[in-house]
């Protein structure tokens, strides 16, 4: 059974490569095909925001080769000049904006849960318990498992 992690993957993936696959055969004879590729950016950013970084900067990556095989490599070599720098720039852009708008928590899972326990902590301090022998008083804390002598 796949995690939802590579589900979200797979979707983000799939995503940009329909819409750079979709936008591609609508501007296949278009004068204007080698900018279409700068304007791919909004799909990006949609897709970090959805799905996080990583699966935005996957689909940017295969959304910048399908561009790059249908829309900019049959071209004459002044449109191909300038629809390759479009396509790097969709590549430099696309992480930039997906980097910026990730839905990405902000702490990490171990963060996450070391704030948890403090702050349950600092709510409810551990009980101590206290046992007299016949020589000196000690004291067993519950949190550290520790036995200290008085």
């Amino acid at each position: 059974m796949p995690t939802k992690r590579t589900v979200n993957s797979i979707i983000g993936f799939l995503i940009c490569g329909w819409a750079a696959a979709s936008t591609s055969l609508v501007f296949w004879n278009h004068k204007s095909r080698t900018e279409v590729p700068l304007w791919f950016v909004f799909v990006v950013a949609g897709v970090a925001t959805c799905y996080g970084f990583g699966r935005a900067f996957l689909g940017t990556s295969f959304a910048a080769f399908i561009f790059f095989a249908f829309l900019i490599a049959p071209l004459e070599p002044l449109s191909y000049q300038v629809g390759r720098l479009n396509v790097i720039y969709l590549i430099a852009a696309g992480a930039a904006i997906s980097y910026l708008l990730s839905a990405s928590p902000r702490f990490g899972k171990q963060e996450e849960h070391h704030i948890r326990v403090v702050s349950r902590r600092e709510k409810n301090p551990p009980a101590a318990h206290w046992t007299e022998t016949a020589d000196s008083t000690s004291r067993i804390s519950e949190d550290k498992h520790e036995i200290e002598s008085v």
